[in-house]
């Protein structure tokens, strides 16, 4: 239903748990549990709150109300053959003289880990949290929204001169060097396409995955730039390109392609 992408549901870690408990005991692939990890307090809490939610039944299955019908969707999302983005903010801001302040007010100069799956039905939105996480459905061409209203800043700007290298040391919080190479970005993201491991050993029916992919994007006003990162150990230099602000559209949109048109989330 088209409402549905409206809806952002926040789970705790132990809720999640229980939630995926569920819906591996309705598919039948349920690993055998431990005593001890489903009757320790803070399980029976989350079932009990996922309960009173109507999220759960009373059986302990997924609801057949709305929220119910909903986080299977999600959840079922996250385990479907398909694409994982992950997109790793790693740096708060342009700053003039200092990398210790952050861009107060502004949603792409701050840390944090979106997650978004692409299946051939759904996109689903994982917005990794302190103590859980926050969900969201949508159609997989809505992916490009998604990474990008968190990346790019509407300030940013085409990069402009050659091509450079540079060392990676630090990127949580790069130092002055690196920082003043780049223009002092707004945001600085790490942006990887992958297919999960047990999505690589299903069977076809599916559209062609395009391939892995990790780069480091910095985005700002003076200019934003381009690291291919490689899949195995991590780097320790990396040679940035200036790319316009419109590439990280461009690589979300070739990923999320492959599944659109193959269904939506009524159908």
């Amino acid at each position: 239903p088209e409402h549905w992408s409206a809806l952002r549901v926040v789970l705790t870690s132990t809720e999640l748990d229980v939630l995926e408990r569920s819906l591996a005991a309705e598919e039948g692939t349920a690993p055998e549990e431990e005593p001890d990890e489903v009757d320790r307090p803070g399980f029976r809490e989350a079932v009990r709150s996922l309960t009173v939610r109507g999220v759960l039944a009373p059986d302990g299955r997924l609801a057949d109300g709305m929220l119910g019908v909903w986080l299977g969707t999600a959840l079922a999302a996250r385990f479907a053959p398909g694409v994982v983005l992950s997109v790793v903010r790693t740096v708060a801001g342009r700053v003039e003289d200092s990398l210790a302040t952050d861009l107060v007010g502004d949603p792409h100069a701050g840390h944090g880990d979106r997650l978004v799956h692409l299946t051939h039905r759904v996109a689903c939105v994982e917005d990794v949290l302190p103590e859980g996480v926050q969900l969201a459905l949508g159609e997989p061409g809505q992916a490009v929204d998604e990474v990008v209203s968190v990346c790019v800043p509407a300030d940013a700007s085409a990069g402009t001169g050659p091509a450079f290298t540079h060392a990676l040391a630090g990127l949580a919080r790069p130092d002055g060097a690196l920082a003043h190479a780049l223009g002092r970005p707004t945001s600085l993201v790490r942006l990887e396409a992958d297919v999960p491991r047990h999505v690589a050993a299903a069977g076809g029916g599916r559209p062609a995955l395009p391939p892995p992919s990790c780069h480091l994007v910095a985005l700002g006003p003076r200019g934003c730039w381009v690291a291919d990162l490689p899949a195995g150990p991590p780097a320790t230099v990396a040679e940035f390109r200036p790319v316009g602000p419109g590439w990280v559209e461009d690589w979300v949109r070739a990923r999320a392609e492959p599944f659109s048109g193959q269904g939506t989330m009524a159908g």
